[in-house]
């Protein structure tokens, strides 16, 4: 059996024959083709740069180019449920939907055909979320005066706040940014796999309760910086659906790689499909790695983390207690792993690889409880999430790889009563829902780390059945 040390894991995981891949990448962004590549493309790069510039202003979030982007009746809605919490009220969210997509505000565009990577960076229009909402909060919470600094306390403690109502999520002064990956291909260019997505929001709150009245919604700020993160990754979605066609119809308007190339066109286009076909066929065995160690220490199901969220409320008996439990959750599937081979290599400052790894299907099941002072209702849930797509990148000059999670193509779960009727069966599918997002992206990502450290680093005889690829 291989010793499976740093070293080992360079030579075993990203080799190639003759030479280790990182060897190819590296004379591969240092040869005379690709300086004749770059050479002839830089005197058309800042053209094309402009003309596709133009084209996300014109054409992002409008019909245009010729580009119909299908989208389903509720392609705006971001989440079924999302469960928020600022230490002081619990918040439940209900059809968590984006009303529009935004407008991009100063796109730029860095097209570097030869380093194989299209970048684009944009501030994006203000955006608005809309749900109905539930709050968790303790009689004792509750705020009779609102402050006059809204940063010190919770504006879902205020007392002129109901415990249900409408609430709109509005997101300022937020940026798209990321790559797409970019490969040759007959006289076009196709963008493959990408890494947008929406960051550096500003957050705010404008909760209208159903007793409102003549009473003004309550306006401020409000997210902490992690939740921050779960908003911008559930708003990429729509966002990154709208982005990818536009910016594929303007490389195919705008891009004529036969007119720039002319006769040097079918070897350039050679030259960069053997990289991309070495780092794919090296992803692809790193993967199977993963799945391999995976089944060899028998992690393809992990137990998850319980939540529970109680607080007391005023009732005919004087002060109750509610509370609201989810345990014994296992997730299964993380044997299910597949490349996606969109990705390949691409370079900034250094050399790189970068990879869509996805999860086929993670299965989740597990109990949710409710408990008030005068029913208890036991449910069952279960869920599967299909294609949940991992960002697999590697510095070539560092060897360590990173993985963040993305995004995954559809979310289905449904919840079971066991004892007794469900009290709120929409209230139960959006904690659930909540839940599964708050969670399942960590678990994921902590995951593919650990079976990366015990292939890296183990020599224990589980592995020896483990095909490494040793050279």
């Amino acid at each position: 059996m291989c010793k499976i040390l740093f070293f080992w894991y360079v030579t075993c995981i990203l080799s190639v024959e003759p030479a280790t891949l990182d060897g190819k990448v590296q004379q591969y962004f240092s040869s005379d083709v690709f300086k004749a590549l770059q050479k002839q493309w830089q005197g058309n790069r800042k053209s094309f740069e402009n003309a596709i510039v133009l084209a996300l202003k014109d054409n992002y979030g409008y019909r245009g180019m010729n580009v119909y982007v299908r989208r389903a009746a509720d392609s705006f809605r971001m989440a079924k449920g999302l469960f928020l919490t600022d230490n002081v009220v619990d918040v439940l969210l209900f059809d968590v939907s984006l009303t529009s997509i935004p407008h991009l505000n100063m796109p730029e565009v860095t097209f570097a055909l030869a380093s194989n990577v299209l970048k684009v960076e944009a501030g994006l229009s203000q955006m608005i979320v809309q749900s109905s909402y539930m709050l968790f909060r303790n009689q004792s919470d509750i705020l009779s005066t609102v402050p006059q600094n809204p940063y010190e306390k919770s504006p879902f403690a205020y007392e002129q706040v109901d415990n249900t109502g409408m609430l709109a999520i509005v997101a300022d002064d937020c940026k798209l940014v990321g790559f797409a990956l970019a490969k040759m291909s007959g006289q076009s260019i196709n963008l493959g796999h990408d890494t947008f997505q929406v960051k550096d929001c500003t957050f705010s709150v404008e909760i209208s309760s159903k007793s409102q009245g003549i009473k003004k919604p309550v306006i401020a700020p409000y997210f902490s910086k992690k939740q921050g993160k779960e908003l911008e990754f559930m708003l990429t979605k729509p966002i990154r659906g709208e982005l990818m066609p536009k910016l594929q119809a303007a490389v195919f308007t705008y891009v004529n790689t036969s007119l720039i190339f002319g006769d040097h066109l079918a070897k350039f286009r050679e030259y960069q499909n053997g990289i991309f076909k070495e780092t794919t066929k090296n992803t692809t065995r790193f993967v199977r790695n993963i799945n391999n160690v995976t089944l060899a220490y028998q992690e393809e199901s992990i137990e998850m983390e319980p939540l529970e969220v109680s607080y007391n409320y005023k009732c005919p008996d004087g002060i109750c207690k509610l509370s609201i439990s989810v345990y014994n959750v296992t997730l299964n599937g993380l044997d299910t792993l597949y490349s996606a081979q969109s990705g390949g290599p691409f370079k900034f400052q250094t050399p790189m690889i970068a990879e869509a790894i996805r999860f086929n299907s993670i299965m989740v099941n597990g109990h949710l409880s409710f408990d008030d002072h005068n029913f208890k209702a036991e449910h069952e849930f279960f869920a599967e999430i299909k294609d949940v797509t991992v960002n697999f990148q590697i510095d070539l000059t560092k060897y360590e790889p990173t993985f963040d999670f993305m995004n995954w193509r559809t979310l289905e779960h449904s919840v079971i009563e066991m004892e007794t009727h469900v009290h709120d069966r929409r209230a139960a599918n959006a904690f659930v829902n909540g839940y599964l997002i708050n969670k399942v992206p960590n678990v994921l990502e902590g995951h593919l780390l650990d079976m990366y450290v015990k292939f890296r680093n183990s020599t224990d005889q589980k592995l020896s059945n483990v095909n490494v690829y040793c050279h």
